[in-house]
């Protein structure tokens, strides 16, 4: 299921313009301006400062990013070929551009079909690695409309009330998406759905104008494409080791897990590389009034795979401990198998038979909480039993183990042996396959 963080921004104007000479200093500092023509019929000459910048401008055209000084700017848009001593411009406007800004202005229709001009800064900020930014920007002569994304079969989203001139701004896992029109409120597409490829191998906004004119049929999208830096991710398994204690789980302050049970491994959460402040209170507490039962935190590093473990002490003691997991490459046939002590429970052995011929296999020798020992092993079913260490007396098992090549399986000893809440939690990651 593609992930999907849904921002709606408010219309944020200020800024700049347009021309053809970056024929200042060059030590002066630059923005970068992006001219989008959204008026249909109407070929035009754009004045800039005075002076003609773009001339024979046509309908529905993007241009490339210019760098132009930081300053103000006066912008004049005649028809092509007119005369600006004798004749009125079609639209004017005027704006500022800062340093360092990116910044689009774009020349489109009102709601009710009269030519203006719009300047909107563009959010250049990073994006996690493998997500992209969509913008949709309404400049069309059509009413507030809601905009319907869809993955696949999957609508994963819906930007709502989107007037002119305002935008909305999603950011979604790359692929191939389609995006709908409809008056807002209702159900009636009255435009697309419109195919548009996030390419995986980019990080990029993705800038899409609604222009044009519903009313007579000149309405179409436009996209304008920004490259953008990355933040690198990680991913991040949590889980519940402690018994009997159903929690809420916040993450930098904010509740990331609501009500997450007992013995329970989340699915992979990918998220940006950084510092991460783990408290966990019991469900339902007000964490302004509580003390957190377990606190703790954790450093993703970017392309990490993580395990966040609440679990026992060896002494009973409710804790927190991170592992970073081995996901690299394994040979064909094999299976990676990390055996995990986080339970209220002393040092202990882990031993291996083969399920099918009974077959001892091996025996991981003293392994205390909270360590771990890992094995590759060969596609199997297996049954592991668990025993205090240096003795045959099975204080756990025979296990289940089912594993198949090419994955990891991270098995996590939880619970309490004294009070018989003691079991095993199994997480799997899939693993790359080899280069041969």
């Amino acid at each position: 299921m593609k992930k999907v963080k849904l921002l709606i921004f408010a219309f944020m104007a200020l800024f700049l313009t347009t021309a053809a000479w970056v024929a200042a200093d060059e030590e002066a500092d630059t923005g970068i301006v992006t001219v989008v023509h959204g008026v249909p019929g109407l070929t035009v000459d754009v004045y800039v400062n005075g002076g003609l910048a773009l001339p024979n401008f046509e309908p529905y055209t993007v241009t490339d990013p210019l760098t132009l000084p930081a300053g103000d700017y006066d912008i004049e848009i005649y028809p092509a070929g007119a005369d600006p001593s004798a004749t009125d411009p079609a639209i004017a406007g005027s704006t500022t551009l800062p340093a360092g800004a990116n910044a689009s202005i774009v020349a489109h229709l009102t709601e009710a079909g009269a030519p203006t001009l719009s300047v909107f800064v563009n959010d250049t900020s990073a994006i996690n690695e493998g997500d992209a930014r969509v913008v949709v920007r309404h400049t069309a002569a059509a009413p507030t409309v809601d905009v319907a994304l869809t993955y696949k079969s999957d609508e994963i989203g819906k930007i709502e009330s989107l007037s002119n001139p305002e935008e909305a701004q999603v950011e979604v896992g790359t692929g191939l998406y389609f995006a709908s029109i409809l008056p807002a409120g209702t159900d009636d597409v009255v435009a697309g759905p419109a195919r548009f490829w996030l390419n995986p191998k980019f990080d990029r906004s993705y800038i899409i104008y609604a222009v044009g004119s519903l009313a007579d049929g000149s309405f179409q999208l436009l996209v304008q494409t920004i490259d953008l830096d990355s933040i690198p991710v990680g991913d991040v398994t949590v889980i519940h080791g402690v018994p009997g204690l159903t929690v809420d789980v916040y993450v930098n302050g904010g509740l990331a897990l609501p009500n997450f049970e007992p013995y329970t491994v989340t699915d992979p959460l990918t998220l940006p590389e950084g510092n991460y402040d783990i408290e966990i209170y019991p469900a339902g507490a007000d964490p302004s009034a509580t003390a957190p039962a377990i606190a703790g935190s954790a450093f993703l590093p970017g392309g990490a795979n993580v395990s966040i473990v609440a679990h026992l002490t060896e002494a009973g003691t409710p804790t927190l401990s991170v592992f970073v997991n081995d996901v690299s490459e394994i040979d064909r046939g094999l299976s990676r198998l990390v055996m995990r002590h986080t339970a209220a429970a002393p040092t202990v052995d882990v031993s291996l038979f083969d399920r099918r011929t009974g077959d001892f296999v091996g025996t991981a020798e003293g392994l205390s909480n909270p360590n771990e020992v890992q094995l590759e092993v060969p596609r199997n079913r297996y049954l592991a039993t668990i025993q205090p260490a240096g003795t045959d007396t099975v204080v756990f098992g025979p296990a289940d183990l089912s594993l198949d090549p090419g994955f990891a399986y991270f098995v996590y000893a939880v619970g309490s042996l004294d009070d018989g809440s003691f079991t095993v939690l199994v997480q799997s990651v899939r693993l790359p396959s080899p280069a041969n």
